[in-house]
C-alpha cells in the first residue's frame, strides 16, 4: 500500500488556512515536529494520529490516505453491486456484512451496503432492512470526504434516508427531511406528491407541485435545445424534429386560450429549431413555414409581453417571473439564434430579414 500521510497533513492544514505554527499549537507539539510530519521525515505517534484525524474532522484511514494496490476492494464492490442488481439478497447480505467488517471506514462499502438494504427493504417490505439502511447512510455521511462521485453528496444521502421513511409510511418524517434538503427545489415534486395525499396539506402541495411543473418545463426546453444541437450534428434531424414537435404540443396544452404568456416566447425558439431540422431534412418549404409561424407568434408576444405565470394553466401561484438569455424580445431572440447558425442556414436568416422589412 502507499501511504500519503505527509501530503494529507499539509493539504488539510492549508485547506483550513492554518500555518504550521497554528497547527503545532493546536496539537501541543513544536513547529519543527509539524514540519517533519509534512516532509515525511517522521510520523505522529498513534495518539497524535487520532488527535489529528479528529482535529481535521476525518478518519485515520483518510488521513493516512492509503491506496490499495490489490483489487480486493474493487472486486468485492463489484460483487455486491451484481448481487444487488440480481436481487440475490441473501448472498448480498452475507457479502455486505463481511465487507463492512473488513472495510468499516470505506465510504464506498458503507454506501453500497446502504443501497443494498434500501433495495431489499423496498422489495421485501421489511422494516428492519430500512433501519439498517438508514444507519449505514448516516455512517456514510461521516465518511463523505472519501467520496469521489460528484452525483453523491450530503443532500442526496439525506434524501435517500427520507425515501426510506416514505417507503415505510412515515410520511411526516420523510417530508420533513425532504424539505430540509430541498436544495434548488430538487424535491418539489416528491414533497408535493406526498402532501397531496392528505386533504389538510393539499393546498400546500399545490405550491410545491407548481414549482415542480415550472422547473420541469424549463428543463425540457433546455433538453430540447441540447438534443436539437446534438442530433443535427449527428445527422439525426428527424429525431430532433419529432421531440421538438412533441414539446410544442405540450406547451400549447399549458397555455390559456387567447392569452399571451412567457410560453409564447419559448415556443418561437422551438419553432426555429423545427425550421433547422426541416432544412437538414431537405424540406425548405416546411422550414420556411415554421419560420413564418415563429414570426407571427413573436409579433404577438412582443406586442404585449408577459413574463409572469399568470396565463399558464395548472399554475396556482403567479409570484415568480421567467428569465432567459434568449434576447430582449421574442423577435430578437429568433434573429440571434439565426445569426448564430447562419453558416449552416443562411437562407433562413435571409428569409427572416425579409419578414422584418415588411
Amino acid at each position: 500500500m502507499k501511504v500519503c500521510l505527509a501530503e494529507n497533513i499539509r493539504m488539510l492544514r492549508k485547506e483550513r488556512g492554518l500555518t504550521q505554527e497554528q497547527l503545532s499549537e493546536a496539537m501541543g507539539v513544536t513547529v519543527g515536529t509539524v514540519s517533519k510530519w509534512e516532509t515525511g521525515s517522521c510520523i505522529p505517534d498513534v495518539s497524535l494520529m487520532m488527535e489529528l484525524a479528529e482535529f481535521f474532522e476525518t478518519s485515520v484511514d483518510v488521513l493516512l490516505g492509503y491506496e490499495q494496490q490489490s483489487t480486493a476492494l474493487e472486486d468485492r464492490l463489484e460483487r455486491l453491486q451484481t448481487l444487488r442488481l440480481e436481487k440475490n439478497y441473501s448472498a448480498a447480505f452475507r457479502e455486505g456484512e463481511k465487507a463492512l467488517q473488513k472495510y468499516p471506514n470505506s465510504f464506498r462499502v458503507v454506501y453500497e451496503c446502504a443501497q443494498l438494504y434500501q433495495a431489499a427493504g423496498i422489495e421485501l417490505g421489511d422494516g428492519q432492512m430500512f433501519q439498517r439502511c438508514r444507519a449505514l447512510f448516516r455512517r456514510s455521511l461521516g465518511l463523505l470526504d472519501q467520496n469521489r462521485n460528484p452525483e453523491i453528496g450530503a443532500v442526496s444521502i439525506h434524501n435517500a434516508i427520507a425515501a426510506t421513511y416514505l417507503s415505510q409510511g412515515e410520511r411526516e418524517k420523510g417530508v420533513a427531511l425532504l424539505k430540509e434538503n430541498n436544495v434548488e427545489g430538487i424535491n418539489n415534486g416528491l414533497i408535493g406528491t406526498q402532501l397531496a395525499q392528505d386533504k389538510t396539506t393539499s393546498q400546500e402541495a399545490l405550491g410545491y407541485l407548481t414549482k415542480a411543473l415550472v422547473d420541469s418545463g424549463m428543463q425540457l426546453v433546455q433538453f430540447a435545445i441540447g438534443y436539437n444541437n446534438a442530433c443535427l450534428r449527428l445527422g439525426r434531424a428527424r429525431d430532433s424534429l419529432a421531440f421538438t414537435q412533441l414539446l410544442l404540443q405540450f406547451q400549447e396544452g399549458l397555455k390559456k386560450p387567447g392569452k399571451t404568456s412567457y410560453l409564447d416566447k419559448v415556443s418561437v425558439m422551438l419553432l426555429t429549431l423545427c425550421a433547422f431540422s426541416s432544412m437538414d431534412m431537405g424540406d425548405g418549404e416546411q422550414a420556411e413555414a415554421y419560420l413564418r409561424q415563429a414570426w407571427d407568434q413573436a409579433v404577438r408576444f412582443d406586442a404585449a409581453p408577459s413574463y409572469t405565470l399568470e396565463n399558464v394553466r395548472f399554475i396556482t401561484t403567479h409570484q415568480s417571473a421567467a428569465y432567459d438569455d434568449f434576447g430582449a424580445t421574442a423577435a430578437g431572440s429568433i434573429r440571434k439564434l439565426l445569426e448564430e447558425n447562419q453558416a449552416e442556414y443562411p437562407a433562413l436568416l435571409e428569409r427572416w430579414k425579409e419578414m422584418e422589412r415588411r
